[in-house]
């Protein structure tokens, strides 16, 4: 099921609505405040709130971020993981743009926010979510003031969107890092209560264009 969202709201903890980006039709402004106001916002038992509730045939999906609500309708039958994981990630790309995310800087950026919501989602559907790719066609320069590109990078509509174009290395190589981390609970008998073995592989990546490669690890 392919991820499609009817709107993005920005919320304070108090109910006050920073920002709101409809798609698809989606209900108003004012039913969205008001019935998280009710479910979230007047809810005492922090505890018992889960990230996604449904009323009825609207699903919402939240995320908090200090005193903000980020908050993702749904009208239809949609991936809402992938909502969310869009929510995480339209905050990781306002803290690229504006560093520190609070009441004050989405008032001050809304102009920026706005061009930003557009470009990352069309129609309800995630769109480019790389930071490092939409700086290179929306910037703000120090009037507040938008700054567009004659020309969309390719990046936005190729199919690798996180590299951008024009990346040349002296020689196509790349590195491998295994990380492995041992955990293990001794009582004081000696006897091993619990032992797990913890691992990540980083990989380091200097290639001058995408292909496939298929690479096989085996460890002792």
């Amino acid at each position: 099921v392919i991820a499609m969202a009817s709107s993005i709201t920005i919320l304070t903890v108090k109910g006050k609505e920073l920002i709101q980006r409809t798609y698809r039709g989606a209900s108003s402004s004012r039913n969205v405040r008001e019935i998280f106001k009710q479910r979230v916002l007047d809810t005492h038992d922090e505890a018992a709130l889960k990230p996604i509730f449904q009323d009825g045939t609207c699903s919402y999906c939240f995320i908090r971020h200090g005193d903000l609500y980020f908050i993702a309708t749904v009208t239809m039958n949609a991936n809402v993981a992938m909502i969310m994981a869009f929510l995480y990630k339209l905050l990781a790309v306002f803290k690229e743009y504006f560093k520190s995310v609070e009441e004050e800087s989405v008032k001050d950026n809304f102009v920026l926010i706005y061009e930003l919501l557009d470009e990352m989602m069309d129609n309800g559907y995630p769109q480019a979510t790389e930071p490092k790719i939409l700086k290179e066609f929306i910037n703000q320069s120090e009037a507040n003031v938008v700054v567009r590109p004659k020309a969309i990078p390719t990046a936005v509509t190729g199919q690798t969107p996180w590299r951008s174009e024009g990346i040349v290395h002296k020689k196509n190589e790349v590195f491998l890092d295994v990380i492995e981390f041992a955990n293990c609970l001794i009582s004081a008998q000696g006897t091993i209560l619990h032992a797990e073995i913890l691992g990540t592989i980083k990989v380091l990546s200097y290639f001058n264009s995408i292909f496939e490669d298929e690479s096989q690890i085996k460890f002792p």
